[in-house]
């Protein structure tokens, strides 16, 4: 086996915290009715969302697999969590569609629904990252070799792209939501 590459997988894992933060800006746009942000915050999270789902899939499993049947962490786990998540997104996103803002109480129930659905998502979400740290990445890490270093560094590249092309609709907001929550005195 050849030497150790200066890129490991779990390099990857960096996304967790950018998807977690985009995911709470979401909520924060939510929570001040701001139907228009939450859904665009949405949408870039869901973007940013399946581009780290692709390279696990079309990546790290494929890496995954040389360690055999790991009878504790079986691929069908990540998928799984990741078939999971997207379904409870499609709802999310339906629910989120169907919101109206000058609809009063029916708007605030449907921001209640909404993140009560979210709060069971996010607990898919992190039972998923606990899974990645503690299986997946640690045992791609121990297999990963020097030859795969271009692809991991190909990876990271993509994610950091993909976050830095999000970040301008990501700042527009936050600001947008800090300026509306001063006005509202919070």
């Amino acid at each position: 086996m050849s030497a150790r590459p200066a890129t490991p997988a779990s390099a990857l894992l960096e996304a967790h915290e950018k998807l977690e933060a985009a995911f709470a800006l979401h909520q924060e746009a939510l929570l001040l009715a701001d139907l228009d942000s939450a859904r665009e915050m949405f949408r870039l999270y869901r973007s940013l969302l399946s581009l780290h789902m692709r390279h696990e899939e079309e990546v790290v499993l494929v890496l995954f697999r040389r360690a055999g049947v790991i009878k504790k962490w079986p691929e069908v786990l990540y998928t799984g969590q990741h078939t999971k998540m997207n379904e409870f997104l499609e709802r999310i996103e339906a629910a989120l569609a169907a919101l109206h803002p000058d609809a009063g109480r029916e708007l605030r129930r449907g921001l209640i629904a909404v993140f009560d659905m979210e709060a069971t998502y996010k607990h898919l979400v992190e039972h998923h990252d606990g899974a990645e740290r503690e299986g997946l990445f640690p045992t791609v890490d121990s297999l990963q070799t020097a030859e795969d270093e271009p692809l991991m560094r190909q990876l990271l590249d993509q994610w950091r792209a993909a976050v830095a092309a999000a970040r301008p609709g990501y700042t527009q907001i936050a600001a947008a939501l800090d300026q509306r929550a001063s006005l509202l005195g919070s």
